[in-house]
C-alpha cells in the first residue's frame, strides 16, 4: 500500500521534467539500503520490514523498499525542496516526521521488527541523518559518499558488526 501511495504521490507531485537531476541520489539511497541488507544477511538485522499481506514474502517487501519506497521518497523530498532556509527546515522536519510515524505504526502492527537494541530513538537519529545526507548527496555527491563511509563505520562499531 505504501509503495502505491509513494508512486502516486511521485506522479502528481514529483518534478518529472528534471528527474535526471535526482536520479543519482535515488540510486544512492537504493545502494545504501542494499548494502545494509548485505550486512544484515551476513551477520544480523537491526530492523527488518516484514510482509503484512499474504501475497508478499520478505524478499518482495524488501525490494519494494529498496526500489520503490526509498528512491521515490528521495525523489519527492528533493524535487519539492524549498528555496528559503525556514521552509527547508520545515520540509525536512515534515519528511522525518512522516518516516518516523510510519515506522512507529509499522512496529506496532508487526510490519517492522527491531533487533539488537535498535529502537525508535535509533531510528529517529538514522532518519534525521538520512534526509540530511540525501540533500548533501544531491548537492555534493562526493562529500556525501565520504560522510556515508564514516557513518557506516559508526553503525558497524556501535552495533557490533565489527
Amino acid at each position: 500500500m505504501l509503495s502505491i501511495l509513494v508512486v502516486i504521490a511521485s506522479i502528481y507531485l514529483g518534478d518529472w521534467k528534471n528527474w535526471k537531476r535526482y536520479y543519482p541520489t535515488m540510486l544512492f539511497i537504493a545502494l545504501s539500503n542494499l548494502l545494509y541488507k548485505l550486512f544484515a544477511l551476513t551477520y544480523f538485522h537491526l530492523w527488518e520490514a516484514l510482509p503484512n499481506f499474504l501475497l508478499l514474502d520478505k524478499l518482495s517487501v524488501y525490494f519494494l523498499h529498496v526500489f520503490i519506497i526509498n528512491p521515490f521518497s528521495a525523489f519527492l523530498f528533493l524535487s519539492n525542496y524549498p528555496k528559503t532556509k525556514g521552509a527547508q527546515v520545515f520540509h525536512t522536519a515534515k519528511w522525518i516526521l512522516i518516516y518516523l510515524v510510519l515506522e512507529w505504526i509499522a512496529v506496532h502492527n508487526g510490519s517492522i521488527n527491531h533487533y539488537k537494541d535498535w529502537n525508535m530513538g535509533w531510528s529517529a537519529l538514522f532518519v534525521i541523518v538520512m534526509f540530511l545526507l540525501l540533500r548533501i548527496h544531491f548537492l555534493y555527491p562526493f562529500r556525501a559518499l565520504v560522510l556515508s563511509l564514516f557513518l557506516t563505520l559508526f553503525y558497524l562499531i556501535v552495533f557490533d558488526y565489527l
